[in-house]
């Protein structure tokens, strides 16, 4: 039986190529962080980014003094990561930093977080500050069929700023109240009828609720009607045939709210 006949020159070859290091031919991992997650007036904040060709990344976040206020490993899913800051934090800013693994010292990204005190009103009425919101929904929303991979409106809310003080929002807690896992929703996004107060953020729920940060002034007499949509997972398959009904359970502002809540959120049945 005779073997076929290896040369020098292929043998060279082949030992030079099984010693080239992993990652001479592995793929690069990289990170970033959602600008739109990284300034807020929540004191437990969620940070969030994308992530690719990893199955997780270790998120690091201190103060200004230096002091580590969370050391983690986070899990990434479908090129997504979040973390949540379990701690309560105080105002002022934090660097944010995204390494590969524990072990690693190369930082893929990093960011300054931002917490900010929840805006003041502003204007006096017997030499107290005050301002008042009035709050309903707009019957513009009839439900129906909404498609995995979709995104669809949840709830359009109409705030009127119904004194001569200048008074402001910082977002929306919603309660999802249908049948279908939270799951099913990826990101929320927000805009006003005026063109400005746009924001795309991760969905981050605990106990069936999510806050969704949007930043907007109003003016005396000021009206506002704002839309809410949620981006729905393309791969979702359990939540078929569930139910997505997002109710409006609270606003996020320093005024005095006038209207009742919660407001009733649009009847969506998850299909194909």
């Amino acid at each position: 039986m005779s073997y076929p006949r290896i040369t020098t020159l292929t043998l060279a070859f082949i030992l030079a190529f099984s010693f080239l290091p992993f990652s001479a031919y592995a793929a690069d991992v990289e990170a970033t962080i959602d600008e739109s997650t990284l300034s807020t007036s929540a004191k437990k904040p969620t940070i969030s980014g994308e992530a690719t060709d990893t199955k997780s990344v270790y998120v690091v976040i201190r103060s200004e003094t230096g002091k580590t206020v969370l050391k983690k490993n986070v899990r990434v899913k479908d090129d997504r990561w979040k973390a949540k800051i379990t701690r309560t934090l105080k105002r002022g800013d934090y660097t944010v930093s995204v390494y590969e693994s524990k072990k690693s010292r190369d930082i893929l990204d990093e960011g300054t977080l931002t917490l900010t005190s929840k805006s003041k009103t502003k204007g006096k009425t017997a030499g107290k500050s005050f301002a008042s919101l009035s709050v309903s929904s707009v019957p513009l929303l009839f439900g129906g069929s909404a498609k995995l991979g979709s995104s669809v409106p949840v709830a359009y809310v109409k705030l009127v700023n119904t004194t001569t003080a200048t008074t402001s929002i910082e977002g929306f807690t919603l309660r999802q109240n249908g049948s279908a896992s939270t799951d099913v929703i990826t990101t929320f996004a927000t805009n006003d009828d005026k063109g400005g107060s746009r924001t795309i953020v991760p969905s981050v729920f605990k106990k069936n609720e999510a806050y969704v940060p949007l930043a907007a002034e109003f003016a005396p007499g000021q009206m506002r009607i704002f839309t809410l949509k949620a981006a729905l997972n393309a791969t979702s398959y359990a939540s078929l045939g569930r139910t997505l009904i997002l109710d409006v359970v609270s606003v996020d502002t320093a005024a005095k709210l006038v209207g009742t809540l919660p407001l009733r959120g649009t009847v969506w049945t998850i299909g194909f």
